[in-house]
């Protein structure tokens, strides 16, 4: 049966110099394995989206290693909105913002072509240091 879909797709393909060859999924590793974040501090991993890619997502989790009452904000800005929030850490315009979490996993639309950054946000804890497992990927279609 998958032999005779295989040959008709072919010859579909064949058939109308005009068709387009389907789109491909495609990801890419953000953040995968352990992020310390310092006590008033916050670390970030920048990212891009192709200016050709289609239905691009942020997707995947995190959580705190540590104690139930140890949290962290996550956050996913574009580069003019990561700039104002490093200016003063106050809640800029975001694609995906946590509130202060031990877990989450998080899905989060953002458009092609822009260079994005998230955030892991511990500059609300003057006397803690974090330790987060990530595992967070960009997936497009291509």
């Amino acid at each position: 049966m998958a032999f005779g879909v295989s040959v008709a797709r072919l010859g579909d393909l064949g058939s109308s110099p005009s068709s387009s060859v389907p789109k491909v999924e495609h990801t890419t590793t953000i953040a995968k394995g352990v992020i310390n974040v310092g006590a008033g501090d916050y670390d970030y991993r920048q990212f891009e989206v192709p200016a050709d890619a289609s239905n691009a997502i942020v997707r995947g989790g995190f959580y705190v290693n540590g104690s139930i009452a140890d949290e962290i904000r996550v956050m996913i800005f574009n580069a003019e909105t990561f700039a104002k929030w490093q200016s003063d850490y106050t809640l800029a315009e975001n694609y995906y913002f946590s509130t202060d979490v031990t877990t989450a996993n998080l899905e989060a639309d953002v458009p092609s072509g822009q260079t994005f950054y998230i955030v892991f946000d511990n500059t609300f804890s003057a006397t803690s240091s974090k330790s987060v497992i990530v595992d967070i990927e960009l997936a497009f279609l291509q």
